[in-house]
C-alpha cells in the first residue's frame, strides 16, 4: 500500500503541463478518493474504481481519439470512469513504469510489484482484449470476467504457458496466433463467441517416445491444450508447428504424412490421430482445414522417427 501522499503511479506518459496531455494508471493517495483508480490528464483529476491493495490485479486502460477518449477493465470488468475532454497526448515524452512521468522520483515511485507490461499501438477489439485478459490470467492465476481458457485449472494440468487464441466478437477478430512453437490460423466457421485458446504446461520441451502409444514411434513432449468456444458452426483451422520455436533442433524430413496431429482428451490415456501433415518446409510442419471440436491435448507425433524426426 502507499503512502500519504504517494499516488502510487503503476504507468505515467505525457507532459503535466496541458489538459488531456497525460495519459496514466495510478492509485489515489490516502484522503479525498482514498485507494481510486486515479488518472491525471494534465489538468484534470479523473477517478474510477477501488483498486485494492496486496492483490494482483490485470489494469487494462485505453485512450482513444474518439469519445469515449478514456477506457479502463480492471480484472477483466470493463469500469466507469471519467472520462477525458478530447484524445490528445503529448507526443515525444517519456513513458515510465512505476513512475509519474512528468516527476519522476521516488516520492511518486509505485509501493508494489509490476510482473508484465504490454502496450499496443491499436485500440484492441473485444476479442482480441479477451484473449490477452486470459493469457494474463493463466500466467499470472488472476480471475478475471471474460476468461476464455481453462487449460490452466489443475485439473487439466495447469497449462499456462504461451497461452493465446483465436476469436471473433462483433467489433472484430484475432484471426492468428502463434507461442510455444505453434501457430493458429482461422479459416472458417467462427461466429460472435467464437474461441480456439492454447496453451502448455512444459517450460523445455523434448522427444517422448514412452506415453506415446497407437502406432507412433515419438511425440513431442509438450501437448498443447486446447480450449474451444463454439455456439454452432463447427471451427476451421490451419495448425503449424514450428520445430526449432518449439525448442527442438532439426528439421522436417521424409514422407509429410508420417507427422500426425494427436489428441488425447485428459493428462493420461491413449492418443489417437486426428490428421495426417499436408506438408513441411524446413521446420514447420503444416496441417491444414483442421476441426478441433473438443477441449484437450494435441500435439505432434510421427509414426517414423528415423526417416521423419
Amino acid at each position: 500500500n502507499q503512502s500519504s501522499g504517494n499516488n502510487d503511479w503503476v504507468a505515467s506518459f505525457g507532459s503535466d503541463n496541458a489538459t488531456n496531455s497525460t495519459l496514466n494508471i495510478a492509485r489515489k493517495s490516502p484522503g479525498t478518493n482514498s485507494d481510486e483508480y486515479f488518472q491525471y490528464d494534465g489538468v484534470n483529476n479523473n477517478y474510477g474504481p477501488v483498486i485494492t491493495g496486496q492483490t494482483w490485479t490485470i489494469l487494462t486502460q485505453t485512450q482513444n481519439s474518439s469519445a469515449p477518449y478514456h477506457g479502463m477493465w480492471l480484472d477483466g470488468a470493463v469500469q466507469v470512469v471519467d472520462d477525458l475532454t478530447s484524445g490528445a497526448l503529448s507526443a515525444n515524452t517519456d513513458f515510465r513504469i512505476a513512475d509519474w512521468a512528468d516527476s519522476p522520483g521516488a516520492s511518486y515511485m509505485l509501493a508494489g510489484k509490476i510482473p508484465e507490461v504490454i502496450l499496443f499501438n491499436k485500440i484492441l477489439n473485444t476479442a482480441e482484449m479477451y484473449i490477452v485478459h486470459s493469457y494474463l490470467g493463466a500466467k499470472y492465476n488472476i480471475a478475471n470476467s471474460n476468461d476464455r481458457y481453462a487449460g490452466d485449472n489443475p485439473g487439466n494440468g495447469d497449462n499456462d504457458h504461451d497461452v493465446i487464441g483465436l476469436g471473433t466478437e462483433s467489433d472484430g477478430s484475432n484471426s492468428v496466433a502463434h507461442g510455444g512453437g505453434i501457430e493458429l490460423t482461422a479459416s472458417s466457421g467462427f461466429e460472435n463467441g467464437d474461441y480456439l485458446m492454447a496453451g502448455h504446461g512444459v517450460k523445455t520441451n523434448s522427444l517422448n517416445t514412452t506415453d506415446v502409444g497407437g502406432g507412433y514411434a515419438a511425440r513431442w513432449d509438450r501437448a498443447f491444450w486446447f480450449d474451444v468456444t463454439d455456439a454452432s458452426t463447427t471451427l476451421e483451422i490451419d495448425l503449424i508447428f514450428d520445430i526449432s520455436k518449439g525448442g527442438l533442433g532439426g528439421v522436417a524430413n521424409g514422407t509429410a504424412s508420417n507427422y500426425k496431429l494427436v489428441y488425447r482428451a485428459g493428462i493420461s490415456g491413449s492418443w489417437t490421430t486426428i490428421a495426417s501433415a499436408a506438408g513441411y518446409t524446413n521446420d514447420r510442419i503444416e496441417f491444414e482445414n483442421i476441426t478441433p471440436t473438443a477441449d484437450g491435448f494435441y500435439t505432434l507425433a510421427t509414426i517414423d522417427e528415423s526417416g521423419s524426426p
